[in-house]
């Protein structure tokens, strides 16, 4: 897997955009949406975003998830970084 780390940017209502993985709908941040659309054609295979892949509405899932994000990106067989 390839690993994605980003800045959020700001979290306002209406920079928030929807995108459907799998025919599921989530709201992401203008940054992460601009990313995806950037490399949508550059990733082979599967990507890890913190956004997509922790429930961000847990707070005990995205503390936990957390302290494994080092392991995580460590792991990847390559980590793309989004500045914006």
């Amino acid at each position: 897997f390839e690993a994605l780390s980003y800045t959020w940017g700001p979290a306002t209502t209406n920079s928030y955009h929807k995108i459907y993985i799998r025919g599921h709908r989530l709201h992401v941040t203008q940054s992460l949406h601009d990313a995806l659309s950037q490399l949508r054609d550059e990733v082979v295979g599967y990507l890890w975003v913190d956004a997509v892949c922790i429930n961000q509405n847990s707070d005990a899932e995205c503390s936990s998830q957390v302290l494994l994000m080092g392991d995580i990106y460590f792991s990847a067989l390559r980590v793309i970084v989004w500045l914006g």
